[in-house]
C-alpha cells in the first residue's frame, strides 16, 4: 500500500511540474509568442496635398503611406503622405492593416521635416486609445523613424508588453506648426501579437 501511495504522489508531483510555465528560452513552454509586423493597406487623412481619395502610392495622398516605406532620401516625395498645406496646425492620418493584433510597438517613417508627431492612437471599437502622446527630439536628419512601445505594469505586479485589446487601425496626429515646411510620412509599421501573454513575478503566462 505504501508503494502505491508513493507512486501516486510521484505522478501528482510530475504532473504539477510539467504544467508550470517557464521563462522564454527554458527547456519547456510556454514561450513568448512570435511578434508580427505589418504595413497598412488602406489609409485616410484629415487632408492631403494629393487629395484625400487618392489610390496611388505616388500621389501624396493618404494611400501613399500604405505598404512598406519606399522613400530613402531626405526629400519631398510623391511617395509619402503630405498634408494639404504647410504650417497649418494639427493633421492626422489613419491607417488600416490586414490583421488585428495586441499592439506592442509602432514605427512611423518620417521622410521630410520630421519631429511633428504629437499623438498615436489605436482604434478600440468606436473609441480611440492613446498609446503615446508628447514630444521628442530628432536624433538625426531625415528620413527619421519614430518608435514607441507599449509597456504597462499594474498594481498586481503583472507586466504587459502589449495592449489589452486587439486592433487593426492606427491614427497618427501631427502638428505641422512644430517644424516648418512640408511634413511627410512614408509609412507606419504595426507590431503585435495574435495572443495575450504577460509576466507575473518573472514567470511567463500565455492567455
Amino acid at each position: 500500500m505504501k508503494k502505491i501511495l508513493l507512486f501516486i504522489s510521484l505522478i501528482i508531483i510530475i504532473s504539477a511540474c510539467s504544467s508550470l510555465p517557464f521563462l522564454n528560452g527554458g527547456e519547456k513552454g510556454p514561450f513568448i509568442p512570435n511578434e508580427s509586423n505589418q504595413f497598412p493597406f488602406e489609409a485616410l487623412a484629415s487632408s492631403a496635398y494629393g487629395g484625400t481619395l487618392g489610390q496611388n502610392t505616388d500621389d501624396q495622398s493618404p494611400y501613399a503611406a500604405t505598404g512598406a516605406p519606399d522613400v530613402n532620401s531626405c526629400i519631398e516625395s510623391k511617395k509619402a503622405w503630405t498634408p494639404r498645406e504647410q504650417n497649418h496646425g494639427e493633421q492626422w492620418i489613419e491607417l488600416t492593416y490586414w490583421d488585428k493584433v495586441y499592439v506592442s510597438k509602432i514605427k512611423v517613417y518620417e521622410t521630410f521635416n520630421p519631429g511633428t508627431i504629437t499623438k498615436i492612437e489605436l482604434k478600440n471599437g468606436s473609441d480611440y486609445f492613446t498609446m503615446w502622446k508628447g514630444s521628442y527630439d530628432i536624433k538625426r536628419a531625415c528620413p527619421y523613424t519614430f518608435e514607441t512601445s507599449y509597456e504597462y505594469m499594474d498594481n498586481l505586479n503583472i507586466t504587459w508588453s502589449h495592449t489589452p485589446f486587439m486592433t487593426d487601425t492606427v491614427r497618427v496626429t501631427i502638428d505641422t506648426d512644430l517644424v516648418k515646411g512640408w511634413n511627410e510620412i512614408d509609412s507606419v509599421e504595426l507590431f503585435g501579437y495574435e495572443e495575450k501573454w504577460h509576466f507575473f513575478n518573472e514567470t511567463l503566462y500565455i492567455g
